[in-house]
């Protein structure tokens, strides 16, 4: 035996791997698509002289939301948000445990309070019809208020995932970007 223990495993449910691809999926077209968009319009601006019509406002008003919004819980999950661990190292286990429980506690009240406060805007915004105009080519941005709150909720979903994950840690080791998977 060569001292090593197994960790413990909990398969994650097939509806956290299908939401997330689904999300995956929606971030990554939103970033092919900002690409091709931004490509065209700098080649019909060099090319013809002409921009294409609302490309500032797509970018900014969905393309840049659904990438920066959406992706949230997969960096949960891969455990690609950046830390410090100033003192993790010098904590008795118990308590580097417990220190990760309420980090994700104030994390997930922080996503709630999040989500509340974007799909109140988001409804708002839906229920007014809210449009911006750029060249005479009115485009509703209500719909890019959602990937706010749907991410964040996402997150939210990933982050009580992740803190069960870390409930059946025996420590800090345990916790890591495939576990639980």
């Amino acid at each position: 035996m060569t001292g090593h223990r197994e960790r413990p495993t909990l398969r994650r449910p097939r509806i956290f791997i299908g939401v997330e691809r689904l999300l995956f999926l929606v971030a990554g077209a939103g970033l092919v698509l900002m690409m091709l968009q931004i490509t065209l319009d700098v080649a019909t601006r060099n090319l013809l002289g002409r921009s294409i019509p609302a490309t500032s406002l797509l970018v900014a008003n969905y393309f840049m939301i659904i990438v920066g919004f959406i992706p949230l819980a997969i960096a949960e999950k891969d455990r690609a948000h950046i830390k410090v661990e100033l003192i993790n190292g010098l904590l008795p286990r118990q308590l580097d445990l417990w220190l990760h429980r309420l980090t994700y506690a104030f994390s997930f009240a922080a996503c709630v309070f999040i989500i509340w406060h974007t799909a109140q805007e988001a409804l708002r915004r839906y229920e007014a019809g809210t449009v911006v105009v750029e060249l005479d080519f009115p485009v509703p941005v209500w719909p890019a208020y959602l990937a706010v709150p749907v991410g964040f909720a996402w997150f939210a979903a990933e982050l009580v995932r992740s803190a069960f994950m870390n409930e059946r840690a025996q420590s800090p080791d345990d916790i890591g970007p495939h576990y639980g998977q």
